[in-house]
């Protein structure tokens, strides 16, 4: 009776329940692997860690890291730390999300969502007009963070290099609440090709008021230092400066079918591009005493400004109000409309039409 009391006690200890969990396990790495990190001109071989654990290269994230340069805004310049921990392929995602919920700096979080990022593509970086996604479950472990207030921002900027139409209503539910981040949804839903989108209706921009042209309010730009000094005393960059002058220009025309919305005037920022690498957009990049409202609705694509037309011609509006144009304009739809997103690939009609975010 007791060896048989004693064999239960044993049996019970050891089931897993009670036994402390070991780590993920990652296969290691054969020896010799290389990576292509793409720069201005012909890039460069990145060689693969295959002797360091997989799980102390993800701890390195917690260092102060840098993304590599590489001449062009289009290429991120991942580290070879993130190629070494890419190179284990779909086996790494789960010690990186367990990395993230247990002992990751926000140094160290951002890292993740970047690996993360390079697993997905197969560490084959294009970015200019076309970056393949090909690992759900890389995407499926981007999607769980939407909710990250500090990450979403990040993780949409990445998922926009190609854009699956099962994004969509992941989107829209973060979309059905106000949110400090709603600018890049907004701007990620832009790029869907969704038939009939309430906003950005450039195609329909009747040419009376596309080819309007203003006096262009040209703003000096600011020394590094003195953008800083600007920043620390809560005042608008020489970027923001220069659209607000722009937008109280389109104002002054008075005209009853061009309107600014009066809210987007006391906005703090205009330039909604997030992105630790890349920095935000220069200003209009164009010359002439004048500009057109065409031309400026061109060149605010990564900008927190939207538009839409109605009967009473355009508005230029914040991204808030867009927000609640699209909320009450997906609530409409069909449930049949709803469960064309449901295919995890870009709309074939955008594959020609990709973005180098």
């Amino acid at each position: 009776m007791k060896n048989t009391l004693f064999i239960l006690l044993f049996l019970v200890g050891c089931s897993p329940k009670f036994l402390p969990q070991a780590a993920t396990r990652v296969e290691p790495l054969p020896k010799g692997k290389y990576a292509h990190r793409p720069t201005e001109g012909s890039g460069m071989e990145v060689p693969i860690d295959t002797v360091t654990a997989v799980d102390t290269l993800i701890h390195r994230l917690n260092g102060k890291w840098e993304f590599v340069e590489t001449g062009k805004a289009y290429y991120i310049g991942y580290t070879d730390d993130m190629y070494s921990i890419a190179a284990h392929g779909e086996t790494a995602i789960k010690p990186l999300m367990e990395f993230l919920k247990s002992s990751a700096t926000p140094q160290g979080k951002y890292g993740v969502v970047y690996t993360l990022h390079l697993i997905g593509i197969n560490s084959v970086v294009a970015g200019r007009f076309y970056e393949e996604f090909t690992s759900k479950k890389a995407r499926q472990a981007l999607l769980s963070l939407l909710n990250s207030s500090e990450l979403s921002p990040a993780v949409i900027h990445l998922l926009m290099r190609d854009p699956w139409q099962s994004d969509v209503p992941n989107y829209f539910t973060l979309l059905a609440k106000p949110s400090d981040n709603s600018w890049i949804l907004v701007n990620a839903l832009k790029l869907q090709n969704l038939p009939g989108l309430p906003i950005q209706q450039e195609r329909n921009i009747p040419k009376r008021i596309s080819e309007t042209v203003f006096p262009y309010p040209r703003v000096i730009h600011r020394t590094r230092l003195e953008e800083k000094v600007a920043a620390e005393e809560s005042k608008l960059s020489s970027d923001d400066e220069q659209i607000l002058g722009i937008l109280q220009a389109i104002k002054s025309l008075n005209r009853p079918d061009i309107h600014v919305e009066n809210a987007l005037f006391h906005e703090k920022k205009f330039w909604g591009r997030w992105s630790t690498e890349f920095g935000c957009k220069n200003c209009i990049g164009v010359g002439g005493e004048v500009l057109s409202i065409a031309t400026f609705l061109e060149n605010i694509d990564e900008s927190r400004i939207q538009y839409y037309l109605n009967a009473e011609g355009l508005t230029i509006c914040t991204s808030e109000t867009a927000r609640q144009l699209l909320v009450e304009w997906w609530n409409a739809q069909s449930d049949a409309f709803k469960m064309r997103f449901q295919v995890d690939k870009a709309d074939p009609a955008i594959n020609n039409m990709r973005i180098g975010y």
